[in-house]
Formats: structure tokens, C-alpha cells, sequence
């Protein structure tokens, strides 16, 4: 996906009302599938993280810090991803050190670095070769909208500062299915960076707040200017968070999302800082899809913090055997 048209975020447009027929009748196509499916139970409780948007939500640091959390608390966690845009079909065990980004995607690569990761275009394939694992849990980045499996414990992320956008389905807005539809297949929310929490739809679950931070000692070096570029969801995001840290930034390049980039690309990066006499700065997910062999990319590592109420509302929620014992 290149990135969100500009009517997304409006409340009316001609572009809007012209896509929302074929919205509906894709709306009318993922209804069909999801009443002919037969979703797979497995025997090993599988969490899902996944959004209510087409991306730029902070799902993927959201699954990273449920890891962290269970990792901490000595539970075998597992992921299982798509592996969104890469040729890689699977099941099968991401490695950060051989794989590439166009062969399991960029996501997965960063997930891969802190916790065992495995990628499956079909999601019931890569489940079945995880329970022969037999881990404590599965975490599912995405596929909250796959009808294809049965999800014990499922948590929507919500960022507070991009909210829902116009509020229709794609491609007449950001949504991937109605709200009402999504909230309820959710057990929690995790609202991200929450200025307001009045955009809301009403609902009875569990809202938990969430922050995307640097990592501590993170900052720019000194008497240095920056150019930032990135190819995400949501770069007005990253740029915000640069500039808070303290970096000057002066000049910013936005690529298409999940975009693959070239020698080319690396080349006219590096000659415009040279140009403004800057240093080049993006994010991790940016960074793992750059030609190999680079040392002129500066990162912006960031971890999300999400309140201390979460993890025990998880476990009192979802049924690890050793909460059973």
C-alpha cells in the first residue's frame, strides 16, 4: 500500500462517495467468506494483535511489548505473522541474520530479533507447525479480520492521534471492516498516545493507554542536523517523535509504506544530506529494508510502554495452562 489518500481523514468527499460501493461490495465479499469458514481451534492459546486501520496503528510495537511482558514472566512465546509483501510462503522459522526483507517482510524481521518468529501465508499451516512446538502461547501479529482460525484473546490497537479517519471501509476510508464489527470480535483496546478518547465508539471493553518512546539515552548527536525519511503508515508520526527527542530535523522524504528501497534510493538519500550537510535518520522498520551494507543510516529505536494494568487483565483473561495449574 503507498500511502493514505488525503480524503481518508475528511469527514465528506466526491472521492469517498464515488469508492463506496465497491467498499460495500467488498464488505458484502469478507461477510461471505467469514460465514463460510470454519475457523481452526488450536491447541495452544493464540493471541491476536491486530488494528482497526490499514496500517499505522503501532501494532507491530504493540506485539513486540506483549512479548517483552510474557518473556518476563517466563512464558515461551511463539509469533506468527503473514510476512506481508514477501516471496516467501512458509511455515517457516524467520531468521533476522539470513532472510531479507522481500523474502518475509519487514515486520517479521524486527519481531524476529526479540522473540522466535514464523511467517505463514496461510494462517492454519503456520498454527499446526507451531503446535508441534508446543510453546505456552501464540501471538498473531495481525489477522484480526481472518476468518481462518479461532482467537482466544484478541487485543485492538488504537492509535489516539490518527483515530478512525472519515470512518468508512476501504478503499472509501481507512477502516478495514466497520467499527461495530471490529469492536466486538475485540477483548481490549490499547489506545496509543491518547490526547482524547472521545472519538470512541461506545463500548464495554477494557481501554488501556500506550506510548511510543525512544529508548532511554537515545538522543542526536551534537551540533548535527537531520534528514528523515521513511516509508510507514503514519510518518507525520515519526517526524513528531524526532523532533520531541530533540533533533533538528530540517528536511523529511516519505516513501510509500512497507516501500522496498534500492542502491538508487540510498545513493539520492545520501547525496541530498551531503547536499544540506545533514545526517540521514528512519525508523527500524525502515532500516531492515535498506540494501545490505550500508553505514550511513542513522535509527530512531522506540519501545511502547503500555500501563501496568494490561498484562494482568491478560492473564487473568486468557487460559495459559500455567494459569490453570
Amino acid at each position: 500500500m503507498g500511502h493514505a489518500p488525503r480524503f481518508w481523514s475528511k469527514a465528506a468527499s466526491w472521492q469517498s462517495y464515488l469508492l463506496t460501493p465497491i467498499a460495500y461490495f467488498f464488505r458484502g465479499l469478507t461477510m461471505f467468506r467469514e460465514k463460510c469458514s470454519r475457523p481452526y481451534k488450536c491447541s495452544i492459546p493464540v493471541m491476536c494483535v491486530g488494528n482497526a486501520v490499514m496500517g499505522g496503528a503501532g501494532k507491530t510495537p504493540a506485539t513486540i511489548a506483549v512479548a517483552r511482558m510474557l518473556k518476563e514472566k517466563g512464558y515461551n512465546v511463539v509469533c506468527l505473522s503473514r510476512g506481508y509483501k514477501g516471496t516467501l510462503k512458509g511455515p517457516l522459522q524467520v531468521d533476522p541474520i539470513q532472510h531479507t526483507y522481500d523474502q518475509v517482510g519487514d515486520e517479521p524481521l524486527l519481531l524476529a530479533t526479540i522473540l522466535p518468529t514464523w511467517i505463514a501465508k496461510n494462517r492454519v499451516q503456520g498454527l499446526r507447525a507451531l503446535e508441534k512446538l508446543n510453546p505456552d502461547m501464540i501471538i498473531c501479529d495481525d489477522g484480526l479480520q481472518n476468518p481462518t482460525f479461532h482467537k482466544d484473546f484478541t487485543v485492538l490497537i488504537v492509535d489516539g492521534s490518527q483515530k478512525f479517519g472519515n470512518k468508512k471501509i476501504f478503499p472509501a476510508g481507512p477502516l478495514r471492516a466497520p467499527l461495530s464489527s471490529t469492536f466486538s470480535k475485540s477483548n481490549c483496546v490499547i489506545l496509543v498516545n491518547p490526547k482524547v478518547t472521545s472519538f470512541l465508539p461506545k463500548t464495554q471493553l477494557n481501554i488501556f493507554t500506550a506510548r511510543l518512546m525512544p529508548l532511554p539515552g537515545v538522543s542526536p548527536l551534537q551540533d548535527k542536523s537531520y534528514i528523515a525519511f521513511c516509508g510507514i503508515g503514519s510518518p507525520r508520526k515519526f517526524i513528531h517523535t524526532l523532533k520531541e527527542t530533540g533533533y533538528d530535523v530540517v528536511k523529511s522524504v516519505t516513501f510509500p509504506d512497507h516501500y522496498s528501497y534500492t542502491d538508487t534510493d540510498l545513493k539520492n538519500l545520501v547525496s541530498l544530506a551531503n547536499a544540506y550537510k545533514c545526517e540521514l535518520i528512519t525508523t527500524t522498520k525502515d532500516y531492515v529494508r535498506l540494501p545490505r551494507g550500508h553505514q550511513q543510516v542513522h535509527v530512531l529505536p522506540i519501545n511502547m510502554h503500555i500501563s501496568e494494568e494490561f498484562l494482568p487483565y491478560l492473564l487473568s483473561n486468557l487460559k495459559l495452562r500455567w494459569n490453570m495449574k
